[in-house]
């Protein structure tokens, strides 16, 4: 399978899995929101992290067009929390990001469509930080 990725031909197994897939069909609702010639890179993982890097107690739900999971429990800055999309009866190649809710503030989701991911089987964990305060704060993909 690695053979008809480009680029993945001269990876061993071990780095061929940490790296995003170029996406092939996997999920064309990301590509269709992208500007004209932009190539995307669909990150395919099986958890959601959310490391609090803001300034503001936060939960997050993993979001998809059909739904969300369960919440995270509230947290505090400087901690990371993670959803395992696999504990929720969502389909493999669904598209998701995280919905984070700000204590006391607003509730944001990704707005960015290169940064959504794609539900797949694998153990690998898709993280994003939260920066900012409880009106004015960012979701970014970090890895």
């Amino acid at each position: 399978m690695l053979a008809d990725l480009d680029g993945f031909d001269d990876m061993t197994p071990d780095e061929a899995d940490r790296t995003p897939r170029r996406a092939q069909g996997v999920s064309t609702s990301i590509r269709a929101m992208l500007p004209a010639g932009t190539e995307s890179i669909v990150l395919e993982v099986q958890k959601i992290a959310c490391a609090n890097d803001a300034g503001f107690v936060m939960s997050f739900v993993a979001a998809c067009s059909d739904g969300s999971s369960l919440s995270t429990e509230t947290y505090p800055i400087d901690q990371t929390r993670v959803i395992d999309l696999a504990s929720a009866p969502f389909k493999l190649g669904t598209e998701f990001w995280p919905r984070v809710n700000a204590v006391l503030g607003k509730t944001e989701n990704v707005q960015d469509a290169r940064q959504h991911v794609v539900f797949a089987m694998n153990g690998q964990t898709a993280t994003y930080d939260i920066k900012g305060v409880t009106l004015d704060y960012s979701i970014t993909l970090i890895g």
